[in-house]
């Protein structure tokens, strides 16, 4: 499908509405964690119970969302990305007035649902309305929203919660909702509602969905309680069975959900993996740095709040001028850069050490939040770039879907790492010393540097001039 290259007039409002939408959906994955105490007194659950309002909620956008690009290229971009748009909407109002836990889990999921065609189709939304010289501005400009999603949800939910309950944490979408849609209607070009040939690969989707259901689920119930149980071991055999059936049904399937041919560019191979490794870095960085602030420095709550602060919002100053100059230097380079930046954020971060001043860790994590705001300006820009328009959609979800599979492995690795040094004493949880939380620190971190030096080595490998690097 060409860009429908929307007028110049449009082009920014569209931004403005996409950029929106994507900070409402990212912002209810993590709002709800700061209430899950409350609903756990509300309903009278287990902790157990309540962590599924947030798991729901992530694990059917992990899980659907490549289901949902091959919807919209059936049924239009358009129609796809409002409706997105109208159900996570209903189901917000659906959440706020839930009589009972297993319906808000029920409303969360739907949520997840609506939320999928935001996250599958927002950059293809942009990519194929903004010309390409104008791509890694209008991809730069995302990047701070969703990192402000995400690290703002506990203090908006926090805030909203204290002043109004935790109903109002899903009403506060319903204006915003409605507004965005009436917005998109609006502006959203009718060319994007053109179809494309072809079936609905059902056996596809569903084999996909429960490889990536299966695969998050393991992860969440290892990740809370040790992964060699029984139900993590079960859940990851069927995540593995799964994954076989999906590529046997893809390689014969007369219209796949995934080509398979799309992965025989290795450009595009390369870029996806080199952008799965970041999120794999900042997972597990947001996953270790409260442990170390706390149990390490013994810093106040409000003191590690501020220092928490401090990488997203580099990353989201950085990105819009970063996203800008990727259009002059090119994506490839940016990509490059970021990465060799990222690589001397981790070596200066594991230069810290008990004796480090709050001062002094901020200055480090600047580096390092600056270096994140680069890769994803570059890489987002670069995998939109390795392949047809027509497939925009299909990276634009696979670029969603390397998001959620690094913030949740990432997250897994690091509470691991946590989770044995702290039982290497017989401590209970994750509860450490000061000298085993700065201990976390540092192995994290070096995992952290080896991810960033392969990302230089696969961001180098895809600016290879090789005639077998470009998308089919």
């Amino acid at each position: 499908m060409a860009n429908v290259e929307a007028g110049r007039g449009a082009r920014w409002p569209i931004l403005v509405g996409v950029g929106a939408s994507i900070f409402m959906f990212t912002l209810d994955m993590s709002i709800v964690n700061v209430a899950l105490p409350t609903l756990q007194r509300h309903f009278a659950a287990s902790v157990h119970a309540v962590q599924w309002t947030v798991l729901a909620y992530t694990t059917v956008i992990a899980s659907l969302v490549l289901g949902a690009a091959q919807l919209a290229d059936r049924f239009g971009r358009r129609r796809a990305y409002l409706f997105g748009l109208g159900l996570f909407t209903l189901a917000s109002a659906l959440a706020a007035m839930a009589p009972s836990l297993p319906l808000l889990i029920a409303a969360r999921a739907l949520q997840g649902l609506g939320a999928i065609f935001i996250s599958a189709l927002s950059i293809a939304v942009l990519t194929l309305t903004f010309p390409r010289s104008e791509h890694g501005r209008a991809i730069g400009m995302m990047g701070p929203l969703v990192l402000a999603g995400l690290a703002l949800g506990p203090a908006v939910g926090g805030l909203v919660l204290q002043a109004f309950g935790w109903r109002a944490i899903f009403l506060i979408n319903l204006p915003v909702g409605t507004l965005l849609f009436v917005l998109m209607l609006r502006l959203l070009p009718a060319a994007l509602d053109a179809r494309t040939s072809g079936g609905i690969d059902a056996r596809g989707m569903v084999t996909s969905a429960l490889t990536l259901a299966a695969l998050m689920i393991a992860l969440a119930i290892g990740q809370a309680g040790g992964f060699a149980r029984p139900l993590p071991l079960a859940l990851a055999a069927t995540a593995l069975a799964s994954l076989v059936l999906f590529v046997r049904f893809e390689r014969s399937a007369a219209h796949p959900m995934l080509p398979l041919a799309l992965f025989y560019g290795r450009r595009f191979v390369i870029l996806l993996v080199a952008g799965l490794s970041l999120f794999l870095v900042i997972a597990g960085s947001m996953s270790v740095q409260p442990f170390f602030l706390q149990q390490g420095l013994g810093l106040a709550v409000a003191q590690v709040g501020l220092l928490l602060a401090i990488g997203p919002i580099a990353a989201g100053l950085a990105q819009p001028v970063m996203g800008a100059l990727t259009d002059r230097i090119g994506p490839d380079r940016m990509t490059l850069a970021g990465f060799a930046v990222l690589a001397l954020g981790c070596v200066s971060i594991l230069s810290i050490d008990l004796q480090t001043t709050p001062f002094g860790y901020g200055l480090r994590v600047l580096l390092y939040g600056i270096a994140t705001g680069m890769v994803h300006a570059g890489n987002s820009v670069a995998v939109m770039g390795a392949t047809s328009s027509g497939k925009a959609p299909l990276a634009s979800a696979l670029l969603s879907l390397t998001r959620s599979l690094g913030q949740t492995v990432g997250a897994a690795i690091a509470f691991a790492i946590i989770a044995a040094l702290a039982a290497s004493t017989g401590a209970r949880g994750y509860a450490m010393t000061p000298e085993q939380a700065e201990r976390a620190l540092h192995v994290v971190f070096a995992l952290n540097l080896a991810l960033a030096v392969l990302g230089l080595v696969l961001g180098r490998l895809a600016a290879r001039p090789d005639p077998d690097l470009n998308p089919p």
